[in-house]
C-alpha cells in the first residue's frame, strides 16, 4: 500500500522522488511463528529491511499497480484462483499489455500447497504458456510488513536481460497485489 501510495503521489506530481520502506522487526509474532501461535502450521516468519526508491526517471518503471481482495478469506488463509486472477489481469490490462508480453513472473510461492495450486492455477489461466517463473520466498521467508519492499528490491537486483516483469505478493487475509515492471527505453 506504501507503494501505491507513492506512485499516487509522484504521478500527481507532488514529488520526484519517494522512498518505500517495508519493516518486520522481532516481535511476539515472528518470534513464536505461525505455528506457535496455532494458526498455520509449518510457515516461518523472518524479519525484514526492505527500501525501494520510487522516481520518475530510472533503469525500471512500474507500468501498473494493481489490487484484489477476497474478504470472505480470514486472516492466516491465502487468496484464492480468482483473486490472484483478478490481481493479474488487472495489472496486464492497466499497463496495456498483452499476457505473451511478460517475460518473467515473480511468484508469491509461498510453500503452501494450496496458496501455491492456487496461483499455479490463475497463472495457467492467464498465459499459454506461462513465462519464466521466479520465487524469492525461500531466501526471505515470511517476513509480513516488508515483504513487498523486500523482495522487489532483491528481484530487481537479480533481473537480467528481462523488459517486462509481473512481480506478484499476496498478504494474509485473502489481499493480492500484481506489479507490471518495464525496463526503461
Amino acid at each position: 500500500m506504501a507503494l501505491q501510495l507513492a506512485l499516487d503521489l509522484l504521478r500527481a506530481g507532488a514529488f520526484a522522488h519517494a522512498l518505500v520502506l517495508g519493516v518486520e522487526f522481532r516481535n511476539r509474532l515472528t518470534l513464536a511463528g505461525f505455528t506457535g501461535l496455532g494458526l498455520v502450521p509449518g510457515m516461518t516468519l523472518s524479519e525484514a529491511l526492505g527500501a525501494v526508491l520510487v522516481s520518475r526517471e530510472g533503469p525500471w518503471r512500474i507500468g501498473s499497480l494493481a489490487w484484489a481482495l477476497d474478504g470472505s478469506v480470514l486472516a492466516g488463509a491465502a487468496a484464492d484462483r480468482a483473486t490472484i486472477l483478478r490481481a493479474v489481469r488487472g495489472a496486464l490490462s492497466a499497463a496495456a499489455w498483452q499476457p505473451g508480453d511478460v517475460e518473467l513472473v515473480k511468484l508469491q510461492a509461498t510453500g503452501i500447497p494450496e496458496s501455491d495450486e492456487a496461483e499455479r492455477q490463475a497463472l495457467n489461466a492467464v498465459f499459454a504458456p506461462v513465462p519464466k517463473c521466479i520465487s524469492l520466498k525461500g531466501e526471505l521467508g515470511h517476513t509480513l510488513g516488508a515483504s513487498g519492499p523486500a523482495e522487489l528490491a532483491l528481484l530487481l537486483e537479480r533481473l537480467g536481460a528481462e523488459r517486462r516483469v509481473l512481480f506478484n505478493l499476496s498478504g494474509f487475509g485473502g489481499q493480492v497485489a500484481s506489479l507490471a515492471l518495464e525496463r526503461a527505453a
